[in-house]
C-alpha cells in the first residue's frame, strides 16, 4: 500500500485504521470510528473524459462542485463513478475503498 510507505517515511505519527463493514457516508464513518464529522476523508472514485480519480475530502464538506473539479482536471464532465466502476477500477467495493 503506497499510503504506508509514505506514511513511514514521513516525521508524524499514524494509524491505520481498517473496518470491517462498508462506511458509506461520512455519518457512517464519523459513528463507526467515534468522531467528529470533520475528522472523516472519504474517498470518492470520480469518472471523467480523462480516466478516473480518486479524491479524498474533508468530511466537513457539505458538497462537492463536479464543474470546478471538471476545470481543475481540465476535463469537459466529472461524475461519480458507478459502484461497478468503482469496483473495476480500486479492486473495492463502495464504502471500502482504502486510500491510494
Amino acid at each position: 500500500m503506497k499510503i504506508k510507505k509514505i506514511l513511514s517515511e514521513s516525521k508524524y505519527d499514524y494509524d491505520i485504521i481498517q473496518h470491517d463493514q462498508p462506511i458509506l457516508t461520512r455519518e457512517d464513518g464519523a459513528e463507526y470510528l467515534g468522531i467528529d464529522i470533520s475528522q472523516t476523508a472519504p474517498t470518492l472514485i470520480l469518472k471523467t473524459d480523462r480516466g478516473f480519480f480518486g479524491l479524498i475530502i474533508s468530511g466537513s464538506r457539505e458538497q462537492v462542485d463536479f464543474n470546478q473539479l471538471a476545470a481543475q482536471l481540465n476535463c469537459k464532465k466529472v461524475k461519480l463513478a458507478s459502484a461497478k466502476e468503482v469496483k473495476k477500477v480500486t479492486g473495492f467495493s463502495v464504502g471500502s475503498v482504502a486510500l491510494p
